[in-house]
């Protein structure tokens, strides 16, 4: 039988994605495997251009930079994120 090594994970930082993050941790712990988050930004932000203040892309980042913090410190214990 094979045992996973790496197990991918996607995330929009939604509470329906949670169910899905749960079972990949649950994964990742109990064979061992490195666990990796990932997270698709929007195309319809760049879609936007030059209309968008450049603030407001920054603010864009900081919020999923802060989101994922949260999700990294929930996942503590796995052993290679």
């Amino acid at each position: 039988h094979m045992t996973p090594k790496h197990i991918l994970v996607g995330t929009d930082f939604s509470p329906a994605s949670e169910p899905a993050l749960e079972l990949a941790r649950s994964y990742a712990n109990a064979f061992g495997a490195k666990l990796t988050l990932l997270h698709v930004h929007s195309p319809q932000i760049d879609a936007l251009g030059p209309a968008m203040a450049l603030s407001e892309r920054m603010q864009i980042g900081r919020d999923l930079h802060d989101a994922l913090a949260v999700l990294k410190d929930r996942l503590k214990g796995v052993k290679d994120l």
